[in-house]
């Protein structure tokens, strides 16, 4: 299953990622846009980013489990030039293909994930209740090294449609 993950204030960018897909052969009904809670609906939170990490921890992966579905995550703004359907994932870890820059080893912005379902299932069932969550690159980046189950690969298939975050930092992959 394909999740884009947008808020309602960004839906335009959701649609442009949505129209994409369709238009490189994704069927309609293997695509999902998914909206999260908006930071400026959360004026007093001191980490707003932390909503996108919350969002897919606690909506993104439940809805994937329910549905016995591999996690293809996608962040509003990513336009494809190719089928990611088509892509040979390494199921047995998390593939990162979409990502904004390389900062040391650390990996900036989880644009492009594909999860596998017994990933996404390890996750829903060994991650506490009461995660304390870090920025969702993050958060994917400790879960992977410590079970073992990430792999970065060369970004592929996409571009990012140029926007300016709600923090003032233009997003563009570099």
């Amino acid at each position: 299953m394909i999740i884009i993950h947008s808020i309602l204030r960004r839906k335009h960018l959701a649609e442009l990622t949505k129209k994409s897909l369709m238009d490189n052969g994704v069927e309609e009904s293997k695509i999902k846009i998914m909206f999260g809670d908006d930071r400026l609906d959360h004026p007093l939170m001191k980490r707003p980013h932390l909503l996108v990490s919350k969002f897919f921890y606690n909506e993104i992966l439940p809805y994937c489990y329910k549905e016995n579905e591999d996690c293809i995550y996608i962040q509003d703004g990513c336009i494809f030039s190719s089928n990611p359907l088509n892509i040979n994932f390494n199921e047995l870890k998390i593939n990162w293909l979409g990502y904004l820059r390389m900062h040391g080893d650390y990996i900036v912005g989880a644009k492009f994930i594909y999860v596998p379902y017994n990933i996404v299932k390890h996750m829903i069932l060994n991650f506490p209740a009461n995660k304390n969550f870090g920025r969702i690159d993050r958060m994917i980046r400790d879960y992977g090294i410590k079970h073992d189950k990430l792999t970065k690969e060369p970004r592929l298939s996409i571009e990012l449609t140029e926007y300016v975050s709600d923090w003032g930092n233009s997003h563009k992959i570099k």
